[in-house]
């Protein structure tokens, strides 16, 4: 007989936000489940939570942001897309990407001019196709491209290609763009594995045509292109307490590289520190090839030589077997026993929804304290036409309506809890 656990939602909610955060350092975090929906533009839009979506299977762009700020893109899917980003993000601000599952998608996340706290962090990357099913050869799964500012980072991902069904160009990658000072560009305790057959791409590639104030620390990659990790310009650059694995493989070359390919037109690099990473590289002739570090960049880098020094217990076992979507796979394990309930209804409401005097839609949050959550109205049909962040006990939607019947969902938890009513507009 199987045994059905419930508990009081609210501490039910609490503990599956928890846990998560107690136990895994690294991707996405999510266990719930995905509603299906259709690729998504927001233009000049701003505080606003996008969940619980799977978007799949298209040609172009899930969603796409222009000059939008204060938004959390989290607990999503999206899975093959075969010739553009995922998610692309130009000229916002504000922008959080977390415990989301990409898989066999061109590209991952693209940020284009953007100027600040732009974060990608706990997601799961598998499968950054290239040019495999049509798309350009030049594919990453995050790349910033322009961003500048504070509070930017991508990090605690788990990232991952299988050889035959990926393609990448670089895994993460830091083009003309800077951090300042006090909060740099933070590349931090990433887990990637997998990468190539490119003859010029690999793990991590900091300064790409310049760039400044940039931090690659603490990450972990197993077998992840030609390079491992790379400094192609730029100044106040730092690699710190990074493993490099790579085995002999046709395209593998070197596990470090430090080198300013554009001084000309991007400037003279100082400030690099190259500190405490453990390196074990074997190139496709066969050799140990550790690291470069070019002859313009001896002078800068302090202790360059000792960079090309092997560790032989750096080993493919740095990362564990398993490092895509870990957490759910544990949990599923955990519980063979036992019945999940059906979290995608609450046990009670939490909002009512409502028209006003004025024929609008209006939301009043029954809680305290005021959970994230979403509003989506849809019309009869099936088309979003508008979303709104619940910040308030009571939300307005201030969107002028036809007559007609519309479907109102608030969408609020982890994993996802989706309250639905059905309004007529008069």
């Amino acid at each position: 007989m199987n045994k059905v656990i419930k508990n009081n939602k609210y501490l039910a909610l609490f503990c599956a936000l928890m846990i998560p955060l107690l136990t895994f350092g690294q991707g996405s975090r999510y266990t719930g489940t995905y509603k299906k929906s259709d690729p998504i533009t927001l233009k000049n839009e701003k505080d606003i939570i996008i969940e619980g979506l799977e978007i799949s299977d298209i040609e172009g762009r899930a969603i796409t942001l222009f000059s939008c700020q204060n938004i959390i893109i989290r607990n999503c899917k999206f899975k093959n897309i075969n010739t553009a980003a995922a998610l692309y993000a130009e000229k916002g601000a504000n922008i959080l990407i977390t415990d989301c599952f990409f898989e066999n998608v061109h590209r991952g996340f693209i940020a284009g001019n953007c100027t600040g706290n732009i974060k990608f962090e706990h997601n799961d990357v598998k499968n950054i196709l290239g040019n495999l099913r049509g798309g350009s050869v030049f594919s990453q799964a995050v790349q910033f491209n322009g961003c500048n500012g504070e509070g930017n980072s991508i990090s605690y991902n788990c990232i991952e290609n299988i050889p035959g069904e990926s393609s990448p160009e670089d895994n993460i990658a830091l083009y003309k763009s800077n951090g300042t000072p006090k909060s740099p560009i933070m590349i931090k305790a990433n887990w990637i594995r997998g990468g190539g057959p490119s003859g010029s791409g690999g793990g991590i590639n900091l300064g790409d045509w310049g760039g400044s104030y940039q931090i690659a620390e603490d990450n972990i990659l197993v077998n992840p292109g030609q390079v491992g990790m790379g400094m192609a310009g730029g100044h106040d650059m730092t690699f710190k307490n990074n493993k490099i694995y790579a085995k002999r493989q046709p395209f593998t070359n070197v596990g470090l590289v430090i080198h300013n390919w554009t001084p000309d037109k991007t400037g003279k690099s100082y400030n690099i520190t190259i500190d405490n990473n453990q390196i074990n590289w074997t190139n496709s002739d066969g050799n140990y090839n550790t690291a470069w570090v070019s002859n313009s960049m001896r002078e800068i880098v302090k202790d360059w030589y000792n960079q090309g020094l092997r560790n032989p217990n750096i080993t493919e076992k740095i990362l564990p077997e398993v490092i895509i979507q870990r957490f759910r796979k544990t949990e599923d394990e955990s519980h063979p026993d036992v019945e999940k309930p059906d979290n995608t209804t609450p046990e009670s409401p939490i909002t009512d929804i409502y028209t006003d005097r004025f024929n609008r839609i209006s939301i009043k949050c029954l809680v305290s304290p005021i959970p994230l959550a979403t509003a989506n109205i849809y019309t009869s049909s099936g088309q979003r036409i508008a979303s709104r962040n619940l910040s308030r006990f009571r939300t307005l939607i201030d969107h002028v309506l036809n007559p007609g019947e519309y479907n109102v969902e608030v969408s609020y938890g982890s994993p996802v809890i989706t309250e639905t009513k059905k309004i007529t507009i008069k």
